[in-house]
């Protein structure tokens, strides 16, 4: 089992090197390289199904793509992240990206952001529903919508609560797949002393998620013509 969790890690770091940028000349023979091997393991269709995500950095900005969720979100390097998928490869249900904007200060809780991405399993309304009464259950208070929103067509709302004697403010934001049946939720928690200042992160995530755009991977079976054979 650890030989073939190995295998796995160099096949997710390979294709991570198939969906970086041509941002100088030692990227294309690279692709080249990397896709003759993996190409012997799976069609461009197997790769795409059998690595969720992909994860890189680029001008001090981590750029995550999840293909089976459709999903390209951009953050600043500096953020702490975790992430998970559910489902079985081909059959994925959901993701979810957890990042740590700021450091904990005392009780204070750090400065959170979180992504997630999820396969209807009702109406979008109805899933906006629940979501909308999980937070009011988990902080108490009222949610108040907010118009406009930061995306055309998307549900948002924010609200505060109080937690060990620290006013925090939350938005929670909701929007759908064009052609799909997967809707996105993002969700901004921080100490209401600090929104003003780290809020920009939060609306910077939303309007640039790309949902519905991400490109497949793809092999580069052909040896660039600037290559010395």
């Amino acid at each position: 089992m650890k030989s073939a969790g190995r295998t796995n890690d160099a096949i997710f770091m390979a294709s991570e090197l198939l969906d970086l940028p041509e941002a100088n000349d030692n990227v294309r023979p690279l692709k080249y390289a990397v896709s003759l091997t993996l190409s012997r393991i799976f069609t461009e269709k197997e790769l795409n199904t059998f690595v969720p995500f992909v994860r890189h950095e680029s001008e001090k900005q981590v750029i995550y793509r999840n293909r089976p969720m459709d999903l390209e979100v951009r953050y600043p390097a500096w953020f702490e992240s975790e992430d998970n998928v559910k489902g079985e490869p081909g059959k994925m249900e959901g993701a979810f990206i957890g990042l740590a904007v700021a450091q904990r200060e005392g009780k204070v809780h750090p400065v959170t952001l979180a992504v997630s991405a999820n396969v209807l399993r009702s109406t979008f309304d109805a899933f906006v529903e629940k979501m909308l009464s999980a937070y009011q259950e988990r902080y108490g208070g009222a949610l108040h919508p907010v118009v406009p929103s930061l995306r055309s067509g998307a549900r948002q709302y924010e609200g505060t609560y109080t937690e060990d004697g620290v006013v925090y403010r939350y938005d929670t934001i909701y929007f759908q797949h064009p052609k799909a049946d997967i809707t996105y939720l993002v969700v901004f928690v921080c100490p209401d002393k600090r929104y003003a200042e780290l809020k920009k992160h939060y609306v910077f995530l939303v309007k640039n998620m790309k949902i519905g755009k991400v490109p497949p991977l793809k092999y580069e079976l052909k040896l660039p013509p600037d290559v010395r054979k």
